[in-house]
């Protein structure tokens, strides 16, 4: 989850899409159901928690946000297993060493790539993803066999490479993938 940002984006998107007379404790319920977050930093989970908060004021807290792994956590595999859209913002950088010996079955060195491999093994067939990635994806060697099999498992691939420096935080070229 980060701190919430896609977070509050969806809920922000799913309360354009709901009919304007819906009761809001009822719409209220409808976005803590919707929506779910992981993440391992409980600094950020805080700030994603009380974003989503403030985003849906006067509603108190509810939301589905857990401390946990991606890369190492049941609840997280239960998750995506269940979702019908699935939104992420990875790590960018590559699996350290120390990371490598104690996360089983990795399949790639690159954080991105592992983690879209193992939502595409979770998601139901008719799941939607959005991913931000690095610009690598479009192009790049390490990213070819992913890029491979979304185009087998989609009817729709888009990948759109985003214009330098839209995030402040990081100075890495990136692209959105949605499929």
């Amino acid at each position: 989850s980060g701190h919430g940002v896609f977070l509050v984006a969806a809920l922000e998107r799913l309360r354009d899409l709901l009919p304007a007379g819906v009761d809001p404790e009822e719409r209220h319920r409808f976005f803590v159901n919707s929506l779910a977050g992981f993440e391992k930093d409980s600094f950020a989970l805080e700030i994603s928690r009380l974003c989503l908060m403030l985003a849906d004021f006067p509603f108190p807290n509810g939301w589905k946000l857990q401390l946990a792994d991606v890369f190492d956590s049941g609840p997280f595999e239960k998750a995506v297993a269940q979702a019908d859209i699935v939104l992420c913002n990875p790590p960018f950088e590559s699996f350290t060493m120390r990371e490598r010996a104690a996360y089983s079955g990795l399949g790639s060195t690159q954080k991105p790539v592992e983690l879209l491999t193992r939502i595409l093994n979770r998601l139901k067939p008719s799941g939607t993803l959005g991913f931000v990635l690095p610009r690598q994806v479009l192009d790049g060697t390490g990213y070819k066999p992913i890029r491979e099999e979304l185009a087998k498992r989609f009817r729709e691939v888009e990948i759109v490479a985003l214009p330098d420096r839209v995030f402040n935080q990081s100075q890495i070229e990136t692209a959105v993938l949605l499929a």
